[in-house]
């Protein structure tokens, strides 16, 4: 590619189409792309239009060449991320690119220009670790899960070529009926109910700003200290609770209770990504329809969500969950979950997940690259 590349924010409607429709084209002979619906990506790159930007700031920018778009990139700024670590970081996210190591380093060099003295580049987030975020470096092809990202395997050395280097892996793991050792899983989790005192519920829909509420405070609490965590304010929360409440199956989640208050939670999904990749990113005129139809006949799950409040932690209460969902994948013939994602370090799940009969499965890879020098 020729070096006539310019890189420019979004600054009009027709961007803001292009932005959305570069990865389409991009994509397009990749069997196992899963394009995000248009209209939640409008929402978080237009100002005001989602609850991310009553802090943060979401900057889209796109890179042409010969008046053809060849990639994208966002800069974002993250108050919740520096006022909970002390700590500044630039973000970049919702990259997307030809194959091209100097378009990769216009993309990033553009974003360093606009951190604004913060010191640290960091990405890619869309826009924070509460959404889609990651690099696909390595696993099993096949189409990625719910709200996980997929790319061409050289995304990571057009990032590499820009200057950065690893910082965190992200992993998934899969279960399946064949691998879970499911008398095991109930006989332990026998012994833990016990011991502890504590029983599990599924989610109540009749009561879903409670159910919500009790998913905030559990959440906050369990990964306060987990690498990269991000607060999400209430509204932040209640407008994903609002776009995933049709598609929950609500006998898949599941409290832990001890007496009449909630110390632990998970939040499996079906994968809806088989649905999302037929939709093209176009939810109307019959794609919400299509979703819906499809909620209890989809045989794959991704387990989004898990917490144990910190008071409760090394008593086993996560071994309870994975045993219900193991137990629940029996039941409803769901035929593979996927636990996404965990971090690298995270010795005490990935460790428990192994020994459950979990498979790793991918590795996802944020990136830095220190602006000082």
């Amino acid at each position: 590619m020729n070096s006539g590349i310019s890189v420019a924010p979004v600054s009009s409607s027709k961007d803001r189409h292009a932005f959305i429709e570069f990865p389409k084209r991009l994509h397009a002979a990749d069997p196992h792309w899963v394009a995000p619906l248009d209209r939640d990506l409008k929402q978080l790159l237009t100002l005001g239009k989602h609850p991310f930007h009553a802090e943060g700031r979401v900057e889209p920018l796109l890179a042409r060449c010969g008046g053809e778009v060849v990639g994208r990139i966002a800069a974002i700024r993250n108050p919740a991320h520096e006022r909970h670590w002390n700590e500044a970081v630039h973000f970049f996210g919702f990259f997307e690119c030809v194959r091209d190591e100097p378009v990769a380093r216009a993309l990033l060099a553009e974003v360093s220009a606009r951190a604004e003295g913060r010191p640290v580049l960091r990405g890619p987030f869309s826009p924070s670790t509460n959404y889609e975020c990651g690099v696909l470096i390595e696993g099993r092809p096949g189409r990625p899960t719910l709200m996980m990202p997929h790319n061409p395997p050289w995304y990571g050395e057009l990032i590499e070529s820009a200057g950065l280097s690893k910082r965190m892996d992200l992993l998934a793991w899969e279960f399946t009926n064949d691998n879970v050792d499911l008398p095991r899983w109930q006989r332990i989790a026998g012994l833990i109910k016990k011991r502890e005192g504590v029983h599990l519920r599924p989610f109540d829909m009749q009561h879903f700003a409670r159910e919500v509420e009790l998913v905030q405070r559990i959440y906050h609490d369990a990964w306060r200290d987990n690498w990269g965590f991000v607060p999400m304010s209430t509204a932040e929360l209640r407008a994903m609770a609002v776009e995933l409440k049709p598609i929950i199956r609500p006998e898949l989640g599941a409290f832990v209770m001890k007496g009449t208050e909630a110390v632990a939670f998970q939040l499996a999904l079906p994968d809806y990504n088989e649905v999302l990749q037929k939709l093209k990113g176009r939810l109307f005129p019959t794609g919400f329809l299509q979703l819906l139809f499809a909620k209890r006949k989809l045989r794959h799950l991704r387990v989004m969500l898990m917490g144990v409040v910190q008071a409760e932690r090394h008593k086993g209460l996560d071994v309870l969950l994975y045993a219900d969902i193991a137990e629940k994948a029996l039941r409803y013939d769901i035929q593979s979950t996927e636990a996404s994602w965990i971090l690298e370090t995270n010795d005490a799940m990935n460790n428990t997940i192994a020994r459950g009969g979990g498979q790793l499965t991918r590795r996802y890879r944020i990136y830095e690259k220190s602006l000082g020098d």
